[in-house]
């Protein structure tokens, strides 16, 4: 239904723009060098890899850590539906990190823009190291609550710089940002693995804890 109701873009069919000269056509191999070639890509990148690729990671391994953690005292069905929580945050979190930069881009421009990305940014290591040292089930819960939310509407911001960093080329951009994605979530996989899972969910926890500390130095990167 999207395909065949839907506008391409806010102004309209592309390929009609395009025969009306409103907009130019562009090669895809020239949107993909402007956005590889734009170091802002990969800052964005970096940052995204800090949000939605933590949102993964923890995806991955929340319904074990709250399984398995012995003071939480949790079976896999109750583990596995607390952890679900995380995700259940996307419904509204996303499009509120969005809004957001979009709000204070109303009054502070490009600059309120990075604002709303370095807090979001912060508001993820912060939550994740309190995350990270809750022993009881309902602290746990509470902070894994507000650490998705921070999460996700760092995925929002992020997206709300995304189409000034070369307006022309959004496509290329975006394919940058995105994949650091699931770039962010490897490096996290592989640094629970060699460094934190021989520890148990003890160390996984201590885990959480060094991801908010990594997340809190590359929130820097928005200067």
């Amino acid at each position: 239904s999207m395909f065949c109701m839907a506008d391409d873009s806010p102004q309209g069919d592309i390929q009609q723009l395009q025969r009306d000269g409103v907009i130019e056509k562009k090669a895809a191999t020239a949107s993909m060098r402007k956005g590889f070639l734009n170091y802002n890509s990969w800052v964005l990148g970096v940052q995204y890899g800090c949000c939605f690729g933590v949102e993964l990671h923890v995806t991955n391994i929340g319904g074990v850590y709250f399984t398995n953690r012995k003071s939480f005292e949790l079976g896999p069905i109750d583990g596995g539906m607390i952890a679900s929580l995380f995700g259940y945050m996307n419904l509204v979190c996303r499009s509120f990190g969005g809004a957001t930069s979009d709000f204070l881009a109303v009054w502070m421009g490009m600059r309120g823009r990075l604002i709303a990305q370095w807090f979001m940014l912060m508001g993820v290591g912060v939550m994740l190291c309190v995350f990270g040292t809750r022993k009881s089930m309902h602290g746990a819960v509470a902070s894994l609550i507000f650490f998705s939310a921070f999460v996700q509407s760092a995925e929002g911001s992020t997206f709300g710089i995304v189409p000034f960093v070369e307006p022309g080329f959004v496509g290329g951009v975006s394919a940058v940002v995105g994949a650091w994605g699931n770039i962010g979530a490897m490096f996290w996989g592989l640094l629970f693995l060699n460094v934190y899972a021989e520890d148990g969910m003890e160390g996984v926890a201590l885990g959480f804890q060094m991801m908010g500390y990594i997340i809190m130095c590359a929130a820097q990167t928005v200067f």
